[in-house]
């Protein structure tokens, strides 16, 4: 279990008093382990605040460069001026078959916001209401002449689908694609598996995808029946998903 995020954040970040953060640190930590040292270039779809919750702000501090892609218009505002390493796409990712634009809701708790009202806590303050510009992530690195990932997070509140439908794997290569997935359903894995890619770890609420002939993280028996045990309760996690919603809770 020397690998596992929660033990990593016990032994490595025991000093910092919230538990919360100890895992994010222990994940990141993990996440620099596996994908070495030397600069590369990363993806964040939900990119977010440019410090608090960042998966690529730990990157950036390396010499990793990439592009943040976000649609809450005063997040832009602070990632360009505070991550002037990246390129700032203000905007949210979608299938190919989207329209151009959508309602997107804004809540207090930006992490909350989302495109998917069905996925939104009913108990968060919603700011707002929006419309936000929508491409798939394959345009948006085309446009922006991206010539090769390295690292790819999605973190969306629900709508990773969307977002994989629009992202060509066998085209980009990434060397590990981070998904925030509640698992509800196999749909995201079983997309991100039949693009040639492997389910190797999960930390958080994020499962880590590598292609088939990468080399794997290291990890343990009990870290692997761990998330074994993540998939066999998938129906038990949607009835109790949609109970949540009755009483007007999200993910």
């Amino acid at each position: 279990m020397n690998q596992y995020y929660r033990t990593i954040a016990e032994t490595n970040f025991g000093d910092e008093p919230d538990i919360k953060v100890r895992e994010e640190l222990a994940e990141q930590f993990l996440v620099r382990q596996y994908l070495g040292e030397k600069g590369g270039f990363f993806v964040e779809v939900g990119a977010n605040n440019p410090f608090d919750l960042s998966q690529t702000w730990h990157l950036a501090q390396l010499g990793w460069k990439g592009i943040l892609i976000e649609p809450i218009p005063s997040l832009c505002s602070a990632l360009r001026e505070k991550r002037p390493e990246s390129t700032v796409i203000e905007a949210a990712c979608s299938s190919p078959s989207a329209p151009t634009s959508a309602t997107f809701t804004v809540a207090q708790d930006s992490g909350k916001s989302t495109l998917a009202d069905e996925f939104l806590d009913k108990r968060s303050d919603v700011l707002s209401q929006i419309t936000v510009k929508l491409s798939t992530l394959d345009s948006m690195l085309q446009d922006n002449a991206v010539s090769e990932v390295d690292f790819v997070s999605i973190d969306v509140e629900g709508t990773q689908f969307d977002v994989l439908l629009g992202f060509d794997l066998q085209k980009w290569k990434p060397r590990l694609v981070l998904v925030e997935d509640h698992l509800l359903d196999k749909n995201t894995h079983k997309l991100l598996v039949g693009q040639g890619y492997q389910l190797v770890k999960r930390t958080l609420f994020n499962n880590w995808y590598i292609p088939d002939n990468a080399e794997p993280p290291k990890t343990g028996k009990e870290e692997d029946r761990i998330l074994r045990g993540k998939f066999r309760r998938i129906l038990v996690r949607n009835l109790r998903f949609k109970i949540r919603r009755l009483f007007g809770r999200g993910l």
